[in-house]
C-alpha cells in the first residue's frame, strides 16, 4: 500500500471506527453533520444568486438575465475549478483535516461578507467561497473513504448515507435563506448562509478534537516541521489561500472577456488549462508510477468522469434556469422561486436510505447493476425529468402559468437519477483510485462540474427569448419537432409570432419617445410633470434651490430632437400579432384572449393622447434642451448645485454669480418655463403617462407566456440529448465494466 503522510483503504481493527448506526464507522456522521451545514451555506447562497443578480443587481440591464446567467456559471466552474488544486496541496502538503478547516474558515467569511450591499465586496465574497471550497469539498470527501477498507460492501451504502447529509443541508438552506431573502432582504439570506458554515466547521473541528477520525487525514510527515520564509508549510498555504481571493474575484466578474491572441473567452482558456494540466500529470504519473491494472482503473474514472459532466451540464439548470422558469412560469403553492431549489434535496434526503438499503439488498443477491449501468440509468432518468418540465406547458393557464405538479416530478425523476450516478461516483472514485491519488482523483471528479457549470450557464442562456431578429427562419429539424410534441407547441409557429410581435413592439416605440426618454427622466428621475406630484411640485417652485435640485437631476439626460407618438392604427399590427396567437394551440389562444382583452384600453388611451397634441409643448421641449445642453456650462452648473447642498450656506446669488453671472437668470427662465408645461400641458403629461403604463403593462402579459415556449424548448432538447448519452453509457458499459476489475 502506498501512503502520503495519512492512511486510506487500511485494514480496520476490531475497535476503530466505533459502530453507531447502520453498521457504519462513527466518524461518518461527524463528516455527515459537518457537511450537512457546509451544504446548507453553499446551496442557501445558490438558492438566492441568480434572482439576487437579475432582478436586484441587474435589473436595469437590457441583458440582466444574460448577465445574471454568466456569473452563476462562473461561480460555479470556479468552485469546482479549485478542488483539483486543493486535493493536490491536501494529498502533498497539508493534510485533509488542515485542508477542511482552511475551506470553512474562507467560506464562513464569505457568506458573512455577503450581507454587505456592495458590488466590489459581493464579488470578493465569491472569490472566499470559490478557494474556500477549493480546500474543503474534495478533502470531506476523501476522508470519508478512508474509514472503509478496500473491498467493504458498505462503501456505497456509507457515500449514499454521506449524500443524505449534503442533502440535508441542501433541503434546509433554500427554505431558510429564501424566505429570509424574499421576505426581508436578500443579504439576509446570505447571512444566513453563513451561519450554516460557521456550524459546520464547529462540528468537525470538535470531531478531530475528540480523535474521532483517528490518524486519518493528518499532515504528511514529509512537510512537518518545514520552514519557507519563516512560515511552516500549513501557514503558508492559509496566507497564499488568503492571496488568491482577489484573483478569483476578478475571474468571476471579467469572466466573459476574451483572451488577446486565442479567441477563446477567460473561462474557457482557463477550464481547457487545467484540462492539459491534469492530463499531461495523469500521464505522467500513468507512465512512471503504476501498473497496467491501475491504469485501467484510472482510466474508467476517466470515462464516468465524462458522463457526470454531461449529467451536471443539465443538472445545473436547477440553479439557474430552472429557477427562474419557476418564478415565471410556475403556479407556485407554499413555495417561493427560491425554495424550489430545496425540492431535489428533499427527495434525495427522503429517498437516500431506502437507495443504500436496495443497494445492499441487490449486492447480497448478486443483481446490482454495474457502476456504467447505473449512470445510464440516472442520465436516462434526468432526461425524462426534463421532458416532464416540457409537458407542463401543454397545461398552463391563460397567463402562462403551470401547475407545479409538473415541477415536482420533474425534480423527482432527476434527483432519482442523481441518486443512480453520483454518491455511486464518489465512492468509485475513492475504490479505484491508487491510495497516493485519492484526493487528487477527486479533485478531477468535481472539475467536471467545473466543466458542467461552464456548459450548463450556455444552456441556460437559450432560455432567454430572442429580442430585435432581423428575420425569421423555419427550422424543421427533428429537434425542433420534438420540442413542438413535447410541449404541444408548433416551435416554428412560436417562433413566427415572437418575431411579428417584437417587429410589432418596437415600431411603436420607435415613435413612443417619451415612453423611453421622457418618462425616465421625468418620472423616473426627478418627478416632474407625474399627475401624482404636481401639487408637490408646484409648492416647491417658490423655493429656489429645491427648483434648481429638480433641475439639476434632468438636464443632464439628453432629450430627443423632436417628441413624437403611435397614432391609433399604429396598434394594428400589434394586435394582429396578438391575433395569430391563436394558430399556435389552444392554450395559447386562451391567452390571446386574454391579452387581447387587457389590452383594448390602448387604442382609446392612443386617441385621447392625440387630442392632446401640443405643438407648443413640444417646442417648449426642444428649447428646453437648446437653453440647457448647449449654451448652459455644465461644469458652472455643478458648481453652482453643490453650494446648495449645505442648508446653512448663506447669500446664494452672490455665490451663483461667482460661479456665472447669467446661470440665475437661465435657471429662473426655466423655472417659469416648467410652470407653464405644468400649468397648460397638466392634461397632456397625464395622458402620456397613462398609454405608456399601459402598454408595457400589455407587453409583460404576453412574456410569461412566450417565454415558457422557449424553455419547454431548450428542456425537450435537453431530455433528447440525454436519451443519446444514456445509450451511450449502456453500450460503452462491459468496456468500463472490465477496466474496473474487481470492483463493480
Amino acid at each position: 500500500m502506498k501512503e502520503s503522510g495519512h492512511k486510506l483503504d487500511h485494514e480496520l481493527t476490531p475497535d476503530e471506527g466505533e459502530i453507531q448506526m447502520f453498521g457504519h464507522p462513527k466518524g461518518l456522521f461527524y463528516l455527515f453533520f459537518a457537511e450537512m451545514w457546509e451544504r446548507f451555506s453553499f446551496y442557501g447562497m445558490r438558492a438566492l444568486l441568480v434572482l439576487y443578480l437579475s432582478t436586484e443587481l441587474f435589473k436595469d440591464l437590457s441583458n440582466g438575465e444574460e448577465i445574471a446567467f454568466e456569473i452563476y456559471a462562473a461561480y460555479g466552474a470556479l468552485v469546482y475549478f479549485t478542488p483539483a488544486i486543493g486535493g493536490m496541496i491536501a494529498d502533498r502538503m497539508i493534510g485533509h483535516r488542515n485542508s477542511i478547516m482552511l475551506g470553512g474558515i474562507l467560506m464562513c467569511i464569505g457568506h458573512f461578507t455577503m450581507a454587505f450591499e456592495n458590488e466590489s465586496i459581493f464579488y470578493l465574497s465569491l472569490g472566499l467561497l470559490i478557494v474556500g471550497n477549493g480546500f474543503f469539498k474534495p478533502n470531506i470527501s476523501s476522508l470519508v473513504g478512508s474509514l472503509y477498507k478496500q473491498g467493504d460492501e458498505k462503501r456505497d451504502a456509507g457515500f449514499t448515507i454521506f449524500y443524505m447529509g449534503i442533502n440535508l443541508g441542501a433541503f434546509l438552506s433554500p427554505l431558510v435563506c429564501g424566505w429570509l431573502g424574499h421576505e426581508y432582504g436578500w443579504h439576509y439570506g446570505f447571512a444566513a448562509a453563513g451561519v450554516g458554515m460557521l456550524l459546520g466547521i464547529i462540528v468537525f473541528y470538535s470531531g478531530t478534537k475528540n480523535n474521532i477520525f483517528g490518524d486519518e487525514g493528518n499532515q504528511p510527515e514529509t512537510y512537518k516541521g518545514k520552514k519557507y520564509l519563516g512560515l511552516n508549510i500549513v501557514q503558508l498555504v492559509y496566507v497564499v489561500s488568503f492571496l488568491a481571493v482577489p484573483l478569483f474575484a476578478f475571474l468571476v466578474s471579467k469572466n466573459s472577456i476574451e483572451v488577446p491572441g486565442i479567441g477563446m473567452k477567460l473561462m474557457e482558456t482557463m477550464l481547457w488549462s487545467l484540462l492539459l494540466i491534469v492530463l499531461v500529470y495523469l500521464v505522467y504519473i500513468s507512465r512512471t508510477k503504476l501498473n497496467k491494472v491501475e491504469i485501467k482503473k484510472l482510466g474508467a474514472i476517466l470515462i464516468l468522469t465524462f458522463f457526470v459532466t454531461i449529467f451536471w451540464s443539465f443538472f445545473e439548470q436547477a440553479g439557474s434556469s430552472l429557477t427562474l422558469f419557476a418564478e415565471k412560469n410556475v403556479d407556485l403553492v407554499g413555495l417561493n422561486a427560491a425554495q424550489t431549489n430545496s425540492i431535489n434535496a428533499g427527495y434525495i434526503v427522503l429517498l437516500a436510505i431506502p437507495f443504500s438499503i436496495m443497494w445492499t439488498w441487490l449486492d447480497k443477491r448478486k443483481k446490482n447493476p454495474s457502476t456504467p449501468v447505473k449512470f445510464g440509468l440516472g442520465i436516462l432518468q434526468l432526461g425524462i425529468g426534463f421532458i416532464i418540465f416540457a409537458f407542463g406547458a401543454r397545461y398552463m393557464n391563460e397567463v402562462g402559468l403551470v401547475p407545479m405538479v409538473f415541477l415536482m416530478l420533474g425534480y423527482l425523476l432527476i434527483t432519482t437519477g442523481e441518486l443512480f450516478a453520483s454518491p455511486i461516483g464518489l465512492s468509485k472514485v475513492t475504490q479505484l483510485s491508487p491510495a497516493f491519488l485519492v484526493s487528487f482523483m477527486m479533485g478531477v471528479w468535481f472539475l467536471s462540474s467545473s466543466f458542467a457549470h461552464h456548459i450548463s450557464g450556455v444552456i441556460a442562456k437559450l432560455t432567454i427569448p430572442e429580442k430585435n431578429q432581423t428575420e425569421f427562419v423555419v427550422d424543421e429539424g427533428f429537434m425542433t419537432s420534438f420540442a413542438t410534441w413535447a410541449s404541444g407547441t408548433d416551435q416554428n409557429k412560436v417562433g413566427e409570432f415572437n418575431f411579428e410581435f417584437e417587429s410589432a413592439v418596437a415600431a411603436i416605440e420607435d415613435t413612443v419617445a417619451y415612453s423611453k426618454t421622457i418618462n425616465y427622466q421625468l418620472d423616473g428621475n426627478t418627478n416632474v410633470l407625474t399627475a401624482s406630484t404636481f401639487s408637490e411640485i408646484d409648492a416647491k417652485l417658490g423655493k429656489l434651490p429645491e427648483s434648481i435640485k429638480i433641475l439639476k437631476d434632468t438636464i443632464f439626460t439628453r432629450l430627443p430632437e423632436k417628441i413624437a407618438y403611435p397614432k391609433p392604427e399604429s396598434l394594428t399590427n400589434y394586435f394582429s400579432a396578438l391575433g395569430s396567437m391563436k394558430n399556435i394551440s389552444d392554450v395559447w389562444s386562451q391567452a390571446s384572449d386574454r391579452i387581447t382583452s387587457e389590452g383594448k384600453e390602448l387604442t382609446s388611451s392612443l386617441s385621447k393622447l392625440g387630442s392632446f397634441d401640443s405643438p407648443k409643448l413640444k417646442s417648449k421641449y426642444i428649447k428646453y434642451k437648446k437653453v440647457f445642453l448647449e449654451k448652459s456650462n455644465r461644469s458652472s452648473f455643478e458648481e453652482a448645485y453643490d453650494l446648495l447642498v449645505d442648508p446653512s450656506q448663506e447669500d446664494f446669488e452672490k455665490k451663483i454669480k461667482k460661479v456665472s453671472p447669467k446661470w440665475k437668470i437661465n435657471a429662473e427662465n426655466l423655472i417659469s418655463l416648467e410652470n407653464n408645461m405644468r400649468n397648460t400641458d397638466k392634461a397632456w403629461a397625464e395622458a402620456v403617462f397613462s398609454f405608456s403604463n399601459k402598454f408595457e403593462a400589455n407587453k409583460r402579459l404576453v412574456s410569461p407566456v412566450s417565454g415558457l415556449a422557449v424553455y419547454a424548448k431548450v428542456f425537450a432538447q435537453i431530455g433528447l440529448i440525454s436519451f443519446f448519452f444514456a445509450l451511450l453509457a449502456f453500450g460503452l458499459s462491459p468496456m468500463i465494466k472490465n477496466w474496473m476489475g474487481d470492483i463493480h
